[in-house]
């Protein structure tokens, strides 16, 4: 069984609810299909059309071959899912782009909260994950992933957002049992919640945009901007029990506690010594 409901996204009905909000972008193009809308994001902004080297964002209503985090792949069914990327040039120092994905991590699910009243939260250091969807699975206790965040540098000032989550999906048509979508959160509320998709997408593109402009403001400190504590704020994993396990294949065991200057995560192993994760997975054993 599918659900009937599907996004209906257009270029000129964002375009026109990003105006509506009061942040209207330059350049905005709903597509049928990418393979990837960074990769082909990424391109724009790199050709001869200088439109694209503005505020621009690339939508597909299908995604056919989307990257996450450490080259893993994100797929999509036509129609199911909000899959956009948006191009932004930054103002601060190169260091403080290490807190973009995980202030856009921040900022959605504080959106999404407000707009749809689902309970969203951020599993480090770039899952957007709803939580008590579900009997406790191990690795994701009761949280079920509804979307993802990828963050690319293009130049030395710029930046593409990746941004992809699960919309009107049901059960059998999500990929693993650890995922979940914006419907089945909502249940019987999706319908008036979704609507057609393109007001509740220029709400998150735009809270996007605000909150990096405020990071900005602030020279990229995540403490003067107020960042730093929405990302605490946001974040499901502090406070657990977590395996961290790292790119080059050390696994580490502790609680994690907080955040580092770089947006880290900081875990404490059970001789109290702190560990700085940048880079892994992070599963939670168990509530703290």
């Amino acid at each position: 069984m599918t659900h009937a409901q599907t996004l209906d996204l257009r270029t000129q009905a964002l375009s026109n609810a990003l105006a509506a909000a009061g942040v209207p972008v330059p350049t905005v193009l709903v597509v049928e299909e990418a393979a990837s809308t960074n990769t082909e994001l990424a391109a724009l902004v790199d050709g001869s059309d200088p439109q694209w080297r503005e505020t621009s964002v690339l939508v597909a209503r299908h995604q056919s071959a989307g990257r996450g985090r450490i080259d893993r792949s994100w797929d999509v069914l036509p129609n199911s899912s909000f899959t956009f990327s948006l191009h932004i040039e930054l103002d601060f120092e190169p260091q403080a782009f290490t807190w973009v994905p995980l202030a856009v991590g921040a900022i959605l699910a504080e959106e999404l909260g407000e707009a749809l009243g689902v309970d969203v939260g951020v599993k480090w250091p770039n899952d957007l994950v709803v939580r008590n969807a579900g009997p406790e699975l191990e690795g994701w206790l009761s949280m079920r992933k509804v979307g993802g965040i990828l963050v690319q540098r293009v130049g030395t000032r710029s930046v593409i957002v990746g941004v992809g989550i699960n919309a009107t999906q049901d059960a059998e048509q999500l990929p693993v049992p650890t995922a979940t979508s914006l419907a089945l959160a909502l249940g019987e509320r999706q319908s008036s919640g979704l609507g057609d998709g393109n007001e509740l997408l220029a709400g998150l593109i735009v809270r996007i945009i605000n909150s990096l402009r405020l990071l900005e403001r602030a020279g990229g400190d995540p403490g003067v901007s107020g960042l730093h504590d929405r990302c605490v704020a946001q974040s499901v994993t502090l406070g657990t029990s977590v395996r961290a396990e790292l790119t080059d294949g050390t696994i580490l065991f502790g609680m994690a506690t907080g955040l580092a200057a770089d947006g880290g995560l900081i875990v404490a192993g059970g001789d109290g010594e702190e560990l700085v994760v940048t880079s892994g997975d992070v599963y939670h054993l168990r509530l703290h």
